[in-house]
């Protein structure tokens, strides 16, 4: 949006300085996993950094899957969301622990993600309402990633399994 606006006002040095430092800070991030997808590189990559900073334990297992049906910004806003909604309920445990797989199954792009709790997640809030104020900033993350999913004609699924919450998502590939 920054990027938008100084171009559409015509303040193309401000823009150039402004993509120099996107790129100094992208530079700076360490670079874990080479995928074959550019955006999804930079989007795991990003949180991989993140994860170590935090110190939680993340192992990512990525196989074949292009997503090539998607528009970039809604993968980038599905995906991150999934696992930053991982990383923040990550935070608060004491064994921190994120798993994360990419892979095409039987005509399906897959992202299924599991992070590690303490307790149910699901009987205190079955809905999965955000528990972030509704300031217009925070707090859609779930219902972003229904509806991305939905879009797309695909699917998701949120359920616990041996101290885990795991979030599933399927894409037609």
């Amino acid at each position: 949006m920054v990027m938008t606006s100084y171009i559409n006002s015509g303040d193309y040095d401000n823009a150039k300085n402004y993509i120099s430092e996107i790129l100094d800070k992208l530079n700076a991030v360490r670079s874990y996993v080479e995928t074959g997808n550019p955006l999804l590189n930079h989007i795991l990559n990003d949180k991989l950094e993140f994860c170590r900073q935090e110190g939680i334990d993340v192992k990512a297992d990525i196989g074949k899957a292009s997503f090539e049906k998607m528009k970039g910004i809604d993968f980038s806003a599905l995906f991150s969301n999934v696992v930053d909604n991982a990383i923040e309920c990550e935070k608060k445990e004491v064994r921190k622990e994120i798993f994360i797989h990419v892979y095409e199954n039987k005509g399906y792009d897959v992202i299924t993600v599991k992070n590690r709790i303490g307790e149910s997640v699901l009987e205190k809030n079955p809905e999965l309402k955000s528990s972030k104020p509704e300031d217009g900033k925070h707090g859609f993350g779930i219902n972003q990633i229904k509806e991305i999913a939905n879009s797309y004609e695909g699917m998701t699924d949120f359920y616990e399994k041996d101290g885990f919450f795991i979030v599933n998502i399927f894409i037609p590939s």
